[in-house]
């Protein structure tokens, strides 16, 4: 057993002393946070130590408190913030350190107490990070654990890849690169691995053939013997960029022993000039980000094989293997709605910010820019005194950032990459306490403001920040009167309409006032069109489809009649878009009975009280829709967008007997008699309900459409 596995052990099944736990932690942390304070005695009113500046020499006064614990992580802080409010001790900041696992049960509890508080959740150290730190720190672990021996120099393994990996994942879209690095390795030449992080370089060395070695820590004194020992074919450094100095350890005992090796160093591409100035002689093998449908098999081999569920980890991993990874293992422990919020993205998004930028200037810089939705270089220009960084270094500053796959150009704007924006933005703006005030970027760009609104929306999508949903409802409020918007504004609504049914049922009302109001028409090569009443006609399609509003199913009811485009051959078609919502195949769920039922009630609200001939014609077309016996669909495949799945068939057994009993609120609205001398009057009407009849006819007989099978 390794050494971090036996620390692992013994923390979990020794029993540790609490006091000794609590000097450990608080001399570990302090690398962490360089303003904490242990509190020695006496009373120490609920917390274990202090934390200073917390966030940084931006917020002087607030304090963070540490607590530490060998038990109950839970029961811990609960007691500690009791004692703390009983004290009066202030907190904006907890920080949790604890010798046992902390599963996602007991984070979700941690993080409950916290915003109980109003405080931010805390930062949880818990038994995987002490392992990980107590093998390296010899007198901490043989104090606590007594256990003795030093990590090794070299590892048969990297330190931070699970152990489980080569078997829980396929080796997918690296072949050639694989090959260009074996057989590099296999005649002696150094290589540089070169990728963004998370991108699979490490897990790339993992595949070499032969004894490979893993450098930890290059000290003089230990690497010969450990070199001669092993006779690894190559060592490879992780990280290289910041280990130069133990890279020239490394090449100087291999220059005094005997035994040949390859040297392989990984780094990102904004540093790959650094490390290569340091092994002269070597091969670059670039590690580009892998391809969607290998990322596809991936995350179907990792078990997450959901149509919904796929979509959001490729979505968010962006080619990134090690991103998908932990995506998927959150899935398979039961924290999908994590993932699915973005919150788990957010912690993949701070990490990579944290080791790939430079500074807090840079994160700033690329908070701002993704807030603006991208920055030309006459914004980079006006964002420079902003954000503190003379304005010829804010070039330079954006290339080295797509260097490493951070931002792109697209005909001279620097862009974001889209999975990483709104959970920066959400981070940067919207966590308390905030990196940046809003204020101060909707102050400095007045004439963005409809760019900032989206940003701002994306951020409430993707955080449970009140303060993020406040801004977001604070911009839709104050707009002017919906006949007054164009159809950039009209876009960014449908952003917002998103977010959840309130926010519907505003752009639905803004939407149908500008249906009811006189707009000026265009013509656009010789055809009369109408952006405006185009524009709230689809945001009555959306929130029909994603909520089934009544006042979007009655809005596009009113826009159908009359309307005598072919419905088959014209998507945005109201019946066309209501009759898709009634007969949809769901790629995870299959039909649904109750999304029927809920379009019913509308249509026959709306059809008491608009009677007329042409109405009627319409309700009947959407009524043979909600009471099909047959079903389709159609989607793209999240690792294929070539890929489309065309689904048709027939209700199951269960949703027909429903379907029967549904009728049952039909039958009293058809036999009134002014909806009767309606139908009366246009007895074409009359067709789509008797080919509804004719169809439950045949599959009463055993005659199933194209070819099916009966349920």
């Amino acid at each position: 057993m390794d050494l971090v596995a036996r620390v692992r052990r013994a923390l979990g099944e020794q029993a540790i002393h609490p006091t000794e736990f609590e000097r450990c932690a608080c001399a570990l942390l302090q690398s962490q946070y360089p303003g904490l304070s242990a509190v020695e005695g006496g009373h120490d009113f609920g917390r274990d130590a202090d934390i200073y500046f917390p966030w940084g020499s931006h917020d002087v006064d607030a304090r963070g408190r540490l607590l530490v614990t060998s038990g109950d992580p839970v029961a811990n802080l609960r007691r500690g913030l009791r004692r703390m409010h009983e004290e009066n001790v202030q907190a904006d900041l907890i920080v949790m350190a604890c010798s046992q696992p902390v599963d996602a049960t007991r984070r979700a509890s941690l993080d409950r107490l916290c915003t109980e508080r109003d405080l931010p959740k805390p930062h949880v150290y818990a038994q995987d990070w002490f392992a990980t730190r107590l093998a390296k720190e010899p007198s901490w672990r043989f104090s606590l654990l007594g256990i003795k021996g030093e990590l090794g120099a070299l590892l048969d393994r990297p330190l931070d890849l699970p152990e489980d990996l080569a078997d829980r994942t396929d080796f997918l879209g690296r072949e050639a690169d694989l090959t260009t690095l074996a057989e590099a390795v296999a005649q002696g030449h150094d290589v540089v691995l070169v990728g963004v992080p998370g991108v699979g370089k490490t897990r790339l060395t993992t595949e070499l053939e032969g004894q490979v070695a893993y450098l930890e820590q290059a000290q003089a004194e230990r690497i010969l013997d450990e070199l001669l020992e092993a006779r690894p074919a190559a060592v490879v450094v992780d990280d290289a960029h910041i280990r130069l100095d133990e890279m020239r350890v490394l090449r100087r005992a291999r220059q005094r022993v005997e035994h040949a090796f390859a040297i392989v160093a990984s780094t990102w591409p904004d540093r790959a000039d650094e490390v290569g100035a340091a092994l002269p002689g070597h091969l670059r093998v670039d590690v580009d980000l892998l391809e969607r449908s290998d990322m596809n098999r991936l995350v179907t081999s990792l078990g997450v094989t959901g149509h919904r569920a796929r979509q959001v980890v490729l979505d968010q991993a962006v080619g990134r293997p090690g991103w998908a990874l932990t995506l998927c293992e959150m899935f398979a422990k039961g924290e999908g709605e994590q993932v699915a919020s973005g919150a788990a993205h957010l912690e993949n998004v701070e990490r990579h910010l944290r080791r790939i930028t430079e500074s807090e200037t840079a994160v700033d810089t690329l908070a701002c820019v993704a807030a603006l939705g991208g920055a030309s270089a006459e914004a980079l220009y006006a964002l420079a005194p902003l954000v503190g960084e003379p304005p010829a270094r804010m070039s330079s500053l954006m290339e080295r950032l797509a260097r490493n796959g951070l931002v792109e150009t697209v005909n001279g704007v620097w862009r974001l990459q889209p999975a990483l924006r709104a959970s920066l933005i959400a981070k940067w703006f919207f966590t308390q306490p905030a990196c940046r005030p809003w204020s101060t970027l909707w102050a400095a760009f007045p004439d963005r403001h409809r760019d900032l609104a989206s940003a701002v929306i994306a951020a409430a999508q993707v955080s449970a920040s009140p303060d993020a949903r406040m801004a977001a409802d604070a911009w839709a409020h104050t707009l002017p009167a919906p006949t007054y918007w164009d159809t950039g504004t009209f876009a960014v609504v449908s952003e917002y309409a998103r977010l959840d049914l309130r926010a519907a049922q505003f752009a639905v009302a803004q939407a149908r006032t500008v249906l009811a109001s006189p707009r000026e028409t265009e013509q656009l090569y010789g055809i009369t069109v109408d952006p405006q009443g185009d524009a709230a006609a689809r945001q009555l399609a959306q929130s029909a489809a994603q909520y089934l509003l009544p006042e979007a199913v009655t809005g596009l009811l009113d826009l159908a009649v009359g309307d005598d485009r072919p419905r088959h051959s014209t998507a945005e078609h109201p019946l066309r878009v209501l009759c898709d919502v009634a007969n949809v195949i769901d790629p995870d769920f299959g039909t649904t009975f109750e999304i029927r039922a809920l379009l019913l009630r509308p249509v026959l609200e709306w059809l008491r009280t608009h009677r007329a001939a042409p109405h009627w014609a319409v309700a009947s077309e959407v009524l043979a829709s909600i009471f099909a016996v047959e079903t389709s669909g159609n989607w793209t495949d999240p690792g294929d967008p070539n890929t489309v799945t065309l689904a048709r068939g027939v209700e199951s057994a269960d949703n027909l007997t429903r379907l029967i009993s549904l009728w049952k609120e039909v039958g009293p609205t058809l036999t009134e008699s002014e909806v009767q001398d309606g139908l009366s009057s246009a007895p074409a009407a009359v067709v789509p309900l008797l080919e509804l009849a004719g169809s439950w006819a045949r599959l009463g007989e055993g005659f199933v459409p194209h070819n099916g099978e009966p349920s």
